[in-house]
């Protein structure tokens, strides 16, 4: 760190004594200070070892426990939230459902307190016909359709989603789809067949040129020659 100087002022007393200059910092320093510069530059090298050795600390216990990573963390919170979502938009709608089938049993009821005085009626005064059954029946039938199986309540699924999907994105997966893209596509369109004086062959190629036909030029410099391939 330190290098023998002339006699400077030292950075700490500013007196003119300064014997050593720090490469590091270009500041001169007396014996004294210099020693104190030292044990000030162990300690932020502590401090870097130190955090050094918690980072370490942090890999391992990722690769040990990889269910804890912050990721997975947030995972788990948004299956935490899209189940409280659907399960409180459930409850409302159990709440709706039993308020309007409590509607639809009281308009039934109605209903059917109403055909059942008119039953009595017509059974007490022995007075109906063929028509008049057809028609008790068909009011019954109605009355019991409406009971159980009421026109008035449905389930609507919306096509929107109301829960936000989430999906995972990664560059490495984007770097390693162009590695195999120019792989699987790459040729071979000069050399392979190696150095000499062949038609097929180079021999110090230092330069490379495609014209608009897409014709590769190639200074076969060791030759002495431009070679062209279409």
């Amino acid at each position: 760190m330190a290098t023998a100087n002339s006699r400077a002022n030292c950075s700490i007393c500013n007196k003119a004594n300064a014997t050593c200059f720090c490469a590091g910092c270009s500041k001169g320093f007396c014996f004294q200070h210099l020693t104190e510069h030292q044990q000030i530059l162990r300690r932020q090298l502590d401090e870097i070892i130190n955090d050094h050795n918690q980072f370490q600390q942090k890999v391992i216990q990722q690769k040990q426990n990889p269910h804890n990573s912050s990721l997975i963390q947030q995972i788990n919170q948004w299956e935490k939230n899209s189940i409280h979502e659907i399960q409180q938009t459930a409850q409302q709608c159990r709440e709706t459902v039993m308020k309007l089938t409590q509607k639809t049993i009281n308009d039934v009821q109605q209903k059917f307190v109403e055909l059942s005085q008119t039953l009595k009626e017509i059974r007490e005064e022995n007075e109906f016909n063929e028509i008049d059954l057809n028609n008790f029946q068909s009011k019954l039938t109605q009355i019991t359709e409406e009971f159980l199986q009421p026109s008035n309540i449905s389930i609507r699924q919306d096509s929107q989603e109301f829960i936000n999907k989430i999906s995972i994105i990664s560059s490495f997966e984007e770097i390693q789809t162009k590695e195999n893209k120019y792989q699987q596509f790459g040729i071979t369109v000069a050399g392979g067949n190696g150095q000499g004086a062949g038609l097929n062959q180079l021999n110090g190629p230092d330069g490379i040129y495609i014209d608009d036909d897409k014709s590769i030029y190639i200074a076969d410099s060791w030759n002495d020659r431009i070679v062209k391939w279409n």
